[in-house]
């Protein structure tokens, strides 16, 4: 195959693989955009790199296309995709490495497996706290894959994923060399192993249930003056459209009042009047400023006041802050926009309301294995994420992010609900079920009842644990790779390769 025609596969690869993630939700499409970069990575480390990168690259700037919309500057979207895709051009240096290697194909696709699924960890980890949007989990939300989640969250997810696109890659790759036998042995057990997880259940046993008035206001999103009361003020008439039958809370969306309710006045006034006219608790973001910086809170108001609250632990660098300040002033102005920097809280992202006990990771924390878990072990017996989508314009960032709300409902067996300023809002039973889903940048106010639980799943008993062996296997993958290496590798040409650097099947 020719270089250029090798880089057009590789694109049209990457993009397949974005339509995999909500709001489209094509699943299969992850798998054909993985299998398609392990045969291209089979070519010398370089190559392969090299084509790493571009399948990074395009993958991650079309799945980040709300960057620009948050950043004001498209510089930004291109700086962060770029970034990002040097972890696929490292994953697909070493798989060219495995390539070559002395190993059975069953145990080269396992290695393979355990590289990428290390590195999208570490992806999400680092630099400056990782950014695991885009993990490969998300992906596959709607697929029987899914269901691995109770078992192992985004790292099991995500790794039977690799596996199966490696297995059908395989199954290519062997027919190309004639291999027959060993391409239906691939080609089965991918096909077995897209199904097999449709044996395991999934949600939990309920103890009780709740009934939720989730209030999407719709606030205004322009800059200009008391932006932030009108925000708050569109909430308030919100909420005087829901069914108060029965209702236990109202939630209320980050940032609904980012005039700190527990300093400024008015803002204070239209909260209290809301929950007055509720008579139950109000779950609600606010800000709290502070010695040149602030806190986003998740707080919970009763009559009389705050009884309780969270801090993000996460905050979003050059979202929310802006790292390296002055240096990055010299880039672009844009950094200005964000004129208070963010700092984050210690605390477990959980809140307590009477007998209940609520996880309420903020925004992109949801995207977090860790961050959820602790608070699932903590006793929370819901999961509700506040978010504010205003700043992403019409993009697909809060349907990306509905989608992950739906995978911590199934790997945590609990019910789930994203609450947004602008939308999308939504609820989620344990199972996975959507009971509803708001569109964007419409009023709405929706009374839910859904089911609380108690016990915790594997996945979060050993969300700790597991980044210690998802890395430990990694290590081992490259070990593999590099153990295995033949004497002059870069003479040789690539063992069970299915797109060779000729562009022709091995004999």
């Amino acid at each position: 195959m020719n270089k250029f025609l090798l880089v057009l596969v590789t694109i049209a690869s990457a993009i397949a693989a974005t339509f995999a993630h909500a709001p489209y939700q094509l699943w299969p499409l992850m798998l054909l955009g993985i299998a398609v970069l392990w045969l291209v990575s089979a070519r010398r480390a370089l190559a392969a790199g090299a084509l790493g990168f571009i399948w990074g690259f395009t993958y991650f700037f079309l799945h980040l296309d709300w960057v620009h919309f948050a950043a004001g500057i498209y510089l930004a979207q291109v700086l962060l995709a770029a970034v990002l895709a040097l972890f696929f051009a490292a994953t697909a240096v070493i798989w060219s490495w495995l390539h070559r290697a002395r190993l059975p194909l069953i145990v080269r696709l396992m290695a393979a497996t355990a590289v990428a699924v290390a590195v999208e960890q570490l992806r999400g980890a680092w630099p400056l706290g990782g950014m695991p949007w885009g993990k490969t989990a998300f992906a596959v939300v709607d697929s029987p894959l899914v269901r691995l989640a109770p078992w192992g969250s985004t790292a099991l997810v995500g790794a039977a994923t690799f596996f199966i696109a490696l297995c059908l890659a395989s199954l290519f790759a062997e027919i190309r060399r004639r291999e027959f036998s060993t391409a239906v042995l691939a080609g089965s057990v991918g096909v077995i192993l897209i199904f097999a997880p449709l044996a395991l259940p999934v949600g939990n046993k309920p103890t009780g249930n709740i009934t939720l008035g989730i209030v999407q206001g719709n606030g205004p999103t322009d800059p200009g003056p008391d932006r932030a009361l009108r925000v708050t003020e569109s909430h308030v008439s919100a909420s005087r459209e829901l069914d108060l039958t029965g209702l236990d809370l109202v939630l209320w969306p980050e940032s609904a009042s980012d005039r700190d309710i527990r300093q400024d006045a008015r803002a204070l006034e239209l909260v209290q009047a809301a929950q007055d006219a509720a008579q139950v608790p109000i779950l609600l973001g606010t800000q709290k400023y502070f010695d040149g910086v602030r806190h986003n809170d998740y707080v919970v108001f009763k009559a009389g006041g705050v009884t309780d609250s969270y801090t993000k632990q996460h905050p979003v660098p050059f979202g929310e802050y802006v790292p390296w300040r002055e240096t990055a002033r010299k880039v672009t102005s844009a950094v200005d926009m964000i004129s208070t920097d963010m700092v984050a809280g210690r605390e477990p992202a959980y809140v307590t309301v009477g007998n209940w006990q609520i996880a309420t990771p903020i925004c992109f924390e949801v995207a977090y294995d860790q961050i959820v878990a602790e608070a699932v072990l903590a006793g929370a017996q819901l999961i509700v994420v506040p978010t504010n989508n205003a700043s992403f314009g019409d993009s697909n960032e809060p349907y990306q992010q509905f989608a992950m709300t739906k995978f911590r409902a199934i790997e945590h067996g609990r019910s789930a609900v994203q609450v947004s300023t602008t939308g999308t809002s939504g609820a989620v039973m344990p199972t996975g079920l959507v009971r509803y889903q708001t569109e964007l940048f419409v009023a709405d106010a929706h009374t839910v009842t859904l089911p609380l639980a108690q016990d915790t799943t594997i996945a979060a008993r050993t969300a700790g644990v597991r980044e210690i062996i998802v890395y430990f296997l990694g290590v081992a993958g490259l070990l593999a790779a590099l153990l295995r290496m033949p004497r002059r590798a870069a003479q040789r040409k690539p063992a069970g390769a299915g797109i060779t650097q000729q562009g022709q099947p091995r004999r």
